[in-house]
């Protein structure tokens, strides 16, 4: 299965919460400066992998799907596209739900470096 790190508006899909301010603390609203544009940057900073389980949902496989922060900096509003997704188990909408065209990553949470948002399907 294909999967597209994707922005609604086409030019990037990470929200990347910049620290470095005078303050030093980390900027809570999206700023268009601060967005990862590049694409390349976008792939390094946010990666998605999938696994299979082990586990069966009758006669469904379960997947875990893995979105990874790499970047250094905390990052939010994580946007991808699956195309032809479905599951035969409901996924906790919180962790994955539909958005339009794409589906919104761990409700547009933060996800702090290092760190990464997981769900299941099958």
């Amino acid at each position: 299965m294909a999967v597209a790190v994707v922005d609604p508006r086409g030019t990037a899909a990470v929200w990347c919460m910049c620290r470095g301010s005078a303050s030093g603390s980390e900027r809570d609203d999206p700023d268009p400066h601060h967005r990862v544009r590049d694409v390349q940057r976008e792939r390094e900073c946010v990666t998605v992998s999938q696994s299979n389980t082990g586990d069966r949902a009758g006669y469904d496989p379960v997947f875990e799907v893995m979105v990874r922060n790499a970047c250094r900096c905390t990052v939010r509003v994580v946007r991808l596209r699956f195309e032809g997704f479905a599951s035969s188990v409901p996924v906790d909408p919180r962790l994955f739900r539909r958005a339009g065209r794409d589906y919104l990553v761990a409700d547009g949470r933060r996800i702090e470096p290092g760190a990464d948002a997981r769900f299941r399907y099958a």
